[in-house]
């Protein structure tokens, strides 16, 4: 079914627009966030599946304006050709309408025939997918991400790695066998303590009222001696406190007596004794500092007169350092170089022994390195050598089954020969059946007519009795299967839907089917009785037959036994006769096998000699590409590493003759010719040092100069301005001379600890609440006494409240003796209801067990009838997803994670693939999966961004298989990437606004009647 327009009534923001699907079958929705995609797309869902109901999570879109709500959907099908697919408001997911052919109107019926039948959960699941499906790729751990993509591979999403992870956390929430915590291990131990306690229930209940009495009373007492307490304790608390301040109004009175004594400082500067003092220490050493600094200047400008440097030998300063520092270098590079030609030497007859070793004719190292090589060769060779090892491996399983094979038919023709001789021979056996006819007319002579037609009639209605009953059995195996299967496939599609309920209903009438059919598996009373009949005539008959001739008797016996030992060994020569002939054909299948293996090995033998050619090795080489590979890698580095010798031989060379024209501007500082390049060297270094020598000193003459000058400066302006802050100090105390400083400083420090203390007194006397409290009102004499009477008072209610508290926990000790056990009644109740759970909580358990052992058969039924197909299709999809850089998808047997191999044959689980080709992997699966499903139904597939995280090269490979897909089925892509629009024409595209589509009619559009 493809999707041809959509007309919206009214959902969320769309009142009475259309959007049309043109172009191919690829179609391109284009929106920025908010303009409207996840509402078209929700419309596609509502109209074909129904709308949300109140219960569900999904957004309902109803329009706020009041429009009329839903729309329809023109489509074209395969079967009834142009339809009109619409929904209004109505009862569950609303009413819907199918118009098709000439007017005609069909129902919800039709509409499920449109859809396959499948609901709105499977469509969502299979069919329509986004960026959170592949989110919750990459969100899972690394070791739950490949069992994801395997159960994702089964109905297209997690409902059932949801529902398996579920149903095992509620089967161990339930029960563990040696579990403690789960439910129904707790309620079993609960159980059983109650089951002990209930013996003894029927005790100690006379005592219980009475006690309740004698607690309650005990409780009121403790009540009224706790408001006495707690009244004594504040009145008691307040009189002792008032007694604590005492002190503190004492020293609060004597230090406002002494601040009246002391003289007025609030001309004092704050810390002015510690400034003077500061100022003065500071001043002597400063006046000393100056005397010296005068006298060292006079000294050094003495010695600065007698330094003077060669400007002559300076100028080769840089020429003389840089030939002492490059000096050891230049000797290392002379070494090098001929260390270098050694190794050039023995490089080069290796490269000769090689090159004879490999090739038949000389090459030049040029065209050594011009050779094929790299990953390519190796793999190529890597597949030869894998080749020749699958070859050689089944060659020798060939020549295995061929023995196994051979021995087995030469043991069948032996044994067919033997079974052959043992057989009576024709003229024989015809002699025994004459023989046993006689006989038998012998003995039926001598019996009684009337027993043989009852014997007669009895095995025909035993015979027909049978017929019967095979027939009916048929029929009732036949409609056992179909309701077998009908209810497993229900079963299935439930627990794929998300319908957890349902599933388990179903699997347990899929049990009480199982119980039906294995009860009519009974004994028939009616067969039984014409068995036992038809045994008693033939006894009757048999004794009848005796009595005339005993001897014919067993005369037939014998004959009868020769006979069928005959038969017997007939038959097994006709089993035998098939099996031989079986193994004859399982020979040939062997012999053509060798001639299979053959030919492939003659094309094993052409790719090698090919590939030696292509390399100009020796046929020699030829069985060991992999060798002759290596050796030729071997040759490659060393005539590599020779040419890097002479460039590195050059290099160092260069450096020699730089070295030697430094050397010759040294001139006219080298001493003496005769001398080596190195002690010419160090001693022109030696001139070159002491006239730096003199230079350096007289520079550091001259800044230390600089230093003291700069030093005596600073120490003058200190010094004076020092002694001026010790004036202005002097005058901000109103003092004329340094004594009287001293003294109103002493004065001023007495002043601030005065201050200080009463501070504190203030602050201890607000915190207590008593700030307004003098000495004259507190602690009159009779204080004292009533302090101790409080005391008393306090003590006696103590006394009391012991002894009441005594008596209470006496009482509530016996109560609770008498509440542990509890009463019979109630433990009983508490006993039944126990049981009651324990029951609902193992049918729970047993409806999980019996649901996780359903889902496992459907999980082997799907890896071995359903996931190899799918399987084929999704590695197609994975490999041309990766650009060819992933080439096959695998899933070993027996595990639920799936392995990627890479092109150069790295194979990695699903958990170590990256986040983008993780994703890579889900889509190839989930579009393998629709590539499947639509074999029947043709749905359009729908997919919203669900590709961002893949780079520039994987998106475009993305598109190109959308595009390529679109020829089959149709692709509705929603996306609110522009970048990506350039990849689509432009038919094909709809852009979204914030309030309409750029593609769309402005008609109202008329409900069909």
């Amino acid at each position: 079914m493809k999707l041809i327009q959509l007309h919206i009534y009214g959902y969320g923001r769309f009142q009475q627009k259309s959007i049309k699907l043109e172009g191919e079958s690829l179609h391109v929705i284009y929106g920025k966030n908010e303009a409207g995609k996840s509402t078209i797309r929700s419309f596609i869902h509502s109209i074909l599946f129904g709308f949300p109901q109140k219960q569900q999570p999904e957004s309902k879109y109803e329009p706020v304006s009041g429009a009329p709500f839903g729309g329809a959907i023109d489509a074209v099908s395969n079967t009834y050709g142009s339809v009109r697919i619409e929904r209004l408001p109505g009862k569950g997911g609303g009413e819907a309408a199918v118009y098709y052919g000439k007017g005609e109107k069909a129902g919800q019926e039709m509409l499920d025939e449109l859809t396959g039948g499948m609901d709105k959960n499977f469509y969502k699941a299979v069919f329509s997918f986004d960026i959170h499906g592949l989110q919750q790729v990459h969100q899972l751990g690394e070791d739950e991400i490949g069992k994801y993509l395997y159960l994702t591979s089964m109905v297209g999403t997690d409902a059932v790695y949801r529902l398996e992870d579920q149903l095992a956390k509620e089967r161990e929430k339930i029960y563990k066998p040696s579990g403690r915590k789960p439910l129904l291990n707790e309620m079993l131990a609960k159980a059983k303590k109650t089951s002990e306690e209930l013996k003894l229930a029927k005790q100690n209940n006379l005592q219980y009222e009475e006690l309740q009495a004698r607690k309650l009373a005990a409780r009121q007492t403790l009540e009224a001696l706790d408001s006495e307490k707690t009244g004594l304790k504040a009145r008691l608390r307040k009189e002792e406190k008032l007694k604590s301040l005492l002190p503190l109004l004492k020293e609060k009175e004597h230090a406002e007596k002494e601040l009246k004594k002391l003289p007025d400082t609030a001309g004092y500067p704050a810390d002015g004794l510690q400034r003077l003092e500061q100022l003065q220490a500071s001043l002597r050493p400063e006046k000393g500092r100056i005397q010296a600094l005068l006298a060292q200047q006079k000294r050094l400008m003495e010695q600065a007169k007698g330094l003077q440097p060669d400007l002559m030998v300076l100028s080769k300063k840089e020429a003389a350092e840089e030939l002492k520092h490059s000096l050891q270098a230049f000797e290392d590079h002379l070494q090098r170089i001929e260390a270098i030609e050694k190794e050039l030497q023995q490089l080069q007859a290796g490269i000769k022994d090689k090159k004879r070793e490999l090739f038949s004719d000389s090459l030049q190292d040029e065209e050594v390195l011009a050779l094929p090589a790299g990953i390519g060769l190796n793999s190529r060779i890597r597949e030869l050598e894998e080749k020749k090892r699958l070859l050689s491996e089944r060659k020798r399983l060939l020549d295995e089954q061929f023995e196994r094979v051979k021995e087995a038919l030469e043991e069948s023709e032996a044994q067919v020969s033997r079974l052959k001789e043992s057989l009576l021979k024709p003229e024989e056996r015809n002699v025994l059946l004459t023989k046993a006819s006689e006989l038998t007319a012998k003995i039926a002579a001598g019996s009684r007519k009337s027993e043989r037609a009852e014997l007669k009639e009895t095995s025909e209605q035993l015979k027909l009795h049978e017929q019967a009953k095979k027939a009916a059995r048929s029929r009732l195996l036949a409609f056992l299967s179909i309701a077998f299967l009908a209810l497993l496939a229900g079963a299935v599609y439930s627990f794929s839907a998300g319908q957890t309920f349902a599933g388990f209903l179903l699997v347990f009438l899929l049990l009480l089917l199982a119980v039906f059919f294995f009860m009519q598996k009974g004994k028939d009373p009616v067969y039984e009785h014409l068995a036992k009949k038809k045994q008693q005539l033939e006894e009757e008959l048999l004794r009848s037959g005796e009595a005339g001739s005993r001897e014919t008797a067993a005369e037939l016996e014998e004959t009868n036994g020769k006979l069928q030992r005959d038969a017997q060994l007939r038959q097994m020569q006709e089993a035998e006769a098939i099996q031989l002939s079986e193994k004859e054909r399982a020979y040939d299948r062997i012999v053509g096998q060798f001639e299979s293996w053959e030919k492939e090995w003659f094309f094993y033998q052409e790719e090698c000699s090919e590939m030696t050619g292509e390399l100009m090795l020796k046929e020699q080489l030829q069985g060991d590409l992999s060798a002759g590979n290596e050796l030729l890698a071997e040759l490659r580095e060393a005539i590599s590493k020779k040419q890097k010798l002479l460039q590195e031989r050059s290099f160092y060379q260069d450096k020699i003759d730089s070295f030697m024209n430094l050397f010759r501007e040294l001139g006219s500082i080298h001493a003496d010719q005769e001398l080596s390049i190195k002690e010419r060297i160090f001693e022109a270094n030696a001139y070159v040092k002491k006239e730096l020598e003199k230079e350096q000193q007289h520079e550091q003459l001259s800044v230390r100069l600089a230093e003291i000058n700069e030093e005596l400066a600073i120490s003058s302006e200190k010094a004076d301005y020092e002694e001026a802050l010790i004036i202005n100090l002097l005058n901000k105390a109103s003092v004329q001379d340094e004594e009287a400083f001293r003294l109103l400083a002493a004065a001023a420090k007495k002043r601030g600890a005065l201050e200080e203390k009463l501070g504190w007194i203030k602050v201890q006397l607000e915190e207590q609440g008593e700030e307004d409290l003098s000495l004259e009102l507190l602690y009159p004499e009779e204080q004292e006494h009533f302090l101790e009477e409080l005391k008393q008072k306090l003590s006696q209610a103590d006394e009391k409240e012991k002894a009441a508290q005594q008596e209470l926990s006496q009482t509530d000790y016996r109560i609770q003796e008498l509440e542990k056990n509890g009463t019979y009644s109630d433990l009983l109740h508490e006993y039944e209801l126990q049981k009651s759970e324990i029951r609902k909580l193992s049918k729970e358990w047993i409806t999980a067990e019996l649901a996780l052992d359903f889902l496992k058969k459907t999980n082997d039924y799907h890896r071995s009838v359903r996931l190899p197909k799918l399987l084929k299709k999704a590695e197609e999809l994975f490999i041309f997803l990766t650009g060819g850089a992933y080439t096959a998808i695998y899933l070993p047997g027996g595990e639920e994670t799936f392995i990627a191999e890479r092109k150069d044959g790295t194979r990695f689980q699903a958990k170590l693939l990256s986040q983008a080709t993780a994703e890579q992997l889900y889509i190839s699966l989930r579009l393998a999966l629709v590539s499947v499903l639509n074999e029947k139904h043709g749905l359009p597939i729908i997919i919203d961004d669900g590709f961002v995280h893949f780079d520039e090269e994987r998106t475009a490979l993305m598109l190109e298989l959308l595009q390529k897909m679109a020829g089959e089925q149709q692709i509705l892509f929603f996306t609110c990437h522009s970048h990506l629009l350039s990849s689509f024409e432009e038919e094909s595209v709809t852009k979204l606004t914030g309030k309409s589509s750029h593609r769309h009619s402005e008609e109202a559009f008329p409900k069909q009647a």
